[in-house]
């Protein structure tokens, strides 16, 4: 790769990388203040709340075989959308159980632009600067996990805004 070409490609796994931490950052006050709404038992809150990891659990050992199936970029990008879709199946779901499915689900497809980030990242950055773009990278990511919070304070629960930018943010990643 030429410096140019790789310069393009750190920028765009790392905002890829901010996107898909806005969506976790999002989603995850976003599943506990509507259940809680619904009147939810904290533990089935709870349940929710783990069901993003299990997605990720389950999905990672078929990634690489999605990967060299379909290509790593076109995974990558259906994982992206798919997931944003499923935020607005959340916004027609009136149902913990089916919620957490649909959790369970979106994050299984998180797990290919999450993974191919990670690997991608690792192929791109050279020795020398390697370490500060992991840590960028990293930042990045749990810089657009803190700002979900703070973003969906402003946009409430109680109107499809925090959906919108959940389904408007992921799918941003796989630009």
């Amino acid at each position: 790769l030429t410096q140019r070409q790789r310069n393009f490609s750190l920028f765009a796994i790392i905002a890829a990388s901010f996107s898909i931490g806005v969506a976790f950052g999002v989603g995850y006050p976003l599943t506990t203040l509507v259940l809680e709404s619904w009147g939810e038992p904290k533990w089935v809150i709870g349940l929710a709340g783990a069901a993003p990891a299990v997605g990720i659990l389950i999905a990672m050992p078929a990634v690489a075989h999605i990967f060299s199936r379909f290509g790593a970029i076109n995974a990558m990008v259906f994982g992206a959308i798919f997931a944003g879709t499923s935020f607005l199946a959340l916004a027609a779901v009136n149902d913990a159980a089916t919620w957490i499915l649909v959790r369970v689900i979106m994050s299984m497809c998180l797990a290919a632009p999450w993974l191919g980030g990670e690997t991608w990242i690792n192929r791109v950055a050279d020795d020398e600067i390697g370490g500060r773009v992991i840590a960028l990278y990293t930042v990045a990511f749990f810089g657009g996990v803190t700002m979900g919070p703070f973003i969906l304070s402003d946009l409430g629960t109680t109107r499809l805004d925090g959906f919108f930018l959940g389904a408007l943010a992921t799918p941003l990643a796989s630009l």
